[in-house]
């Protein structure tokens, strides 16, 4: 599952930016400046990195490559640590490594982060039943 963007307060394009010279923010359906036409993909970008790095995880992982996934969701988390889903995804494929420490504390963490978080709370359980 893909994760949508967060629209910025006064973004129309959705993606929370504005040009860097003229304070505006692209109007809705183009990355374009309004004001100098400047290309505000590069500052999409790197505002969306983490959730770009998760989409890359989810990929790998839905690839069989938990290795390559892991270390994306790992750079995932650390660029966008309240995006539940990419530690979710991260303890799936720890846990198909058989990293079942790396697992737990992934799904732990989204537990502290949203306390009684149903698919983590499941997954936590089976790990255990599993270890």
């Amino acid at each position: 599952m893909t994760v949508p963007p967060q629209a910025g307060p006064s973004d129309g394009a959705g993606y929370g930016v504005e040009c860097p010279l003229c304070r505006l923010a692209p109007a809705a359906g183009t990355l374009r400046c309004p004001g100098c036409q400047e290309d505000l993909t590069p500052l999409v970008h790197l505002r969306l990195r983490g959730r770009i790095a998760y989409n890359e995880g989810l990929r790998l992982a839905r690839a069989g490559a938990y290795r390559e996934a892991v270390g994306e969701l790992e750079r995932a988390v650390r660029l966008e640590p309240e995006l539940l889903v990419a530690r979710l995804v991260l303890g799936k494929a720890a846990a198909a490594l058989g990293e079942h420490g790396r697992a737990a504390a992934a799904f732990e963490d989204v537990l502290r982060l949203a306390p009684g978080h149903p698919g983590a709370g499941a997954a936590l359980a089976a790990l255990a039943v599993a270890g």
